[in-house]
């Protein structure tokens, strides 16, 4: 059955979209496979609208977060976005040495409360998507119980479950992966337990949108 639950909690759950993630880019693991710096020019108007194209719309419903915490991004608005502001400066500048080209999120608040969040950022290169992964899932591999990690295979990716609530009362659930040079990034909020199935279930979906199944 359908939890019905009150606006109020939909008005407070929608703070978690100020920080994708909440891991800092400090730990050991947060430099794995790395490469070197590059400049590169700006991702043209047609870059955007493809990646635009490539993220899962938000299914009837439900409620589109405010437009300023989605759509594309570049570097900056990628680092405000999806990392803890204490890790910013190191992770901006890892970010840009893997290459990265551009960013697309998309993100709601579904019918029963709960909320998804998804990235795409593409980078110059496979290597850049993948070292991107790498580092993620390590520093969620390294996280300290309750925080646990899970295979998912359909995708060949990660994921991790946050039982412990937040101080908003939402535990989370997210699996990162890459498909060629993009970075794909899920995550579900909820006021109940975190939700491995209906994350796996999101990036599966998220996944074939890509051409990956």
């Amino acid at each position: 059955m359908r939890r019905t639950v009150a606006p109020a909690v939909l008005v407070l759950a929608l703070a978690p979209v100020v920080a994708g993630c909440s891991w800092t880019a400090g730990s050991g693991h947060s430099s794995v496979g790395a490469i070197g710096r590059r400049a590169r020019p700006a991702a043209s108007s047609a870059t955007h609208a493809s990646l635009l194209s490539k993220l899962l719309p938000e299914p009837a419903g439900a409620t589109a977060w405010p437009s300023d915490k989605t759509g594309v991004m570049d570097i900056d608005g990628f680092v405000d976005n999806f990392y803890a502001a204490q890790g910013r400066a190191a992770s901006r500048s890892r970010t840009l040495g893997r290459g990265f080209s551009t960013s697309a999120r998309a993100g709601w608040v579904n019918s029963d409360g709960t909320q998804s969040d998804i990235w795409l950022v593409e980078f110059d290169s496979e290597e850049g998507a993948r070292s991107m992964y790498l580092s993620t899932t390590a520093n969620w591999k390294s996280a300290a119980k309750p925080a646990t990690t899970f295979p998912d295979t359909a995708v060949h990716g990660t994921g991790e479950l946050l039982p412990q609530p937040d101080s908003r009362g939402n535990s989370s659930a997210k699996v990162a992966a890459y498909d060629g040079r993009l970075f794909v990034y899920v995550r579900v909020w909820s006021p109940a337990a975190p939700s491995k199935g209906m994350v796996v279930a999101l990036m599966k979906a998220q996944y074939a949108r890509l051409g990956g199944q």
